[in-house]
């Protein structure tokens, strides 16, 4: 007998004629079934995992995480998910993709448009000169303010903010040089404005642009700020953006900015996944602003640093997007995003977001918070004079 058949018959060798005389054709098609479900069919699977493993696009899954490969991106040209994966010249943040589900299913919320639609074309009034010729602060601290917040803006320079003015924080070091100033908009009210002008005679770190100054310009303020940088303090490495009603543990933060890679990276409390307010009038966000129903991963407000180019770079791309005005969702989420930039999350454990209630005022000298939020400048001093004085929190 000819051993070749269309199917492998393990150990063919050993039948010859004789033995296979007695059996019957069915019984000879029994066998070749058996074969064939034994031999075909892993080979089937197999090729069928290959398949699974090297597709371009991942399963989907009902967690809200979806990670995608990292082929770098194709500007508009990539829907998802049913074409060939973009060429490697390309780049997509869809393409490495994590946040709500949903999102998947609106790219169009990350892709600039091919004019400019928001300008940025507004003066300074007020310039600040805290950044003298090449002056190349590690952190420059940009301060979102309001003119009548004489009270907060001297809390911080007096405490946390003193760092800047170069003083140092007491018994830590600091790892780099810090600059700060405060930002503003134009007032309404021309005496406030005046009055701000003469604050900015006697402290020289108080920056206005000539925007209304309103709740709803938050997203502007902060991006006039980087505008700022650009043109007068460009050799800063990272900048900050931090409401006057926190404080920071500003050696901690330097600390981390020169000892870890921040290349790209947004560092602040993580909001993972976030519904749009459509209603709430001081926070709803138009549909046309921004369609989908789900913000991407972001940092909250309350404090976020970033690196200078991935600030310039967040910059120059918010003019061809329509303004959305949660600040913090656009610029370190929707604009973000464009850019696959990654976010660095501040723990719960070091974050004290509600210290209206039980509050450990030593908790800085301790080292046990880096970030606290609605801090009154008169908590704020509370906090100072225990830095200044760790004897008062029982250390010799």
């Amino acid at each position: 007998m000819n051993c070749e058949m269309p199917f492998r018959i393990p150990m063919c060798w050993k039948f010859s004629n004789r033995h296979l005389l007695p059996i019957t054709a069915l019984n000879l098609c029994v066998l070749i079934t058996i074969f064939f479900i034994f031999d075909v069919i892993p080979v089937s699977r197999r090729k069928l995992r290959e398949i699974r493993t090297t597709a371009p696009y991942p399963r989907t899954s009902s967690s809200p995480l979806v990670e995608y490969h990292d082929t770098p991106n194709c500007s508009d040209a990539c829907p998802v998910p049913s074409v060939p994966p973009c060429p490697r010249d390309a780049v997509n943040p869809l393409y490495v993709f994590y946040g709500h589900q949903e999102l998947l299913s609106s790219p169009e919320v990350f892709t600039p448009r091919r004019t400019i639609i928001t300008p940025l074309n507004y003066p300074f009034s007020i310039k600040s000169n805290v950044c003298p010729d090449k002056s190349s602060p590690l952190l420059l601290i940009m301060v979102l303010s309001v003119h009548d917040h004489i009270r907060e803006r001297n809390s911080v320079r007096n405490t946390w903010g003193s760092v800047a003015r170069d003083k140092p924080w007491p018994k830590r070091k600091l790892f780099g040089e810090t600059k700060l100033v405060f930002l503003l908009g134009t007032h309404a009210n021309e005496k406030l404005n005046e009055k701000v002008r003469a604050e900015a005679e006697v402290h020289g770190d108080i920056v206005m642009a000539n925007f209304t100054e309103s709740y709803y310009n938050l997203t502007l303020k902060v991006l006039t700020g980087y505008k700022w940088m650009k043109m007068f303090c460009p050799g800063a490495q990272f900048v900050m953006k931090i409401d006057e009603d926190s404080f920071p543990d500003i050696p901690r933060i330097t600390n981390l900015l020169v000892s870890i890679e921040m290349q790209n990276t947004i560092y602040g409390p993580l909001a993972f996944s976030e519904s749009v307010d459509r209603k709430i009038p001081k926070a709803k966000v138009s549909q046309e602003a921004y369609p989908a129903k789900w913000y991407p991963p972001h940092v909250k407000g309350n404090m976020y640093v970033m690196p200078n180019a991935l600030a310039l770079n967040i910059l120059n791309v918010s003019v061809y997007f329509p303004y959305v005005n949660i600040e913090d969702a656009f610029i370190t989420g929707i604009l973000g995003k464009h850019f696959n930039a990654h976010h660095l999350n501040i723990p719960a454990s070091l974050y004290n977001r509600h210290p209206k209630g039980e509050l450990n005022v030593c908790s800085f000298v301790f080292e046990k918070t880096i970030l606290a939020q609605q801090i009154s400048p008169e908590l704020a001093e509370r906090f100072w004079r225990r830095i200044v004085s760790p004897e008062l929190c029982g250390i010799l």
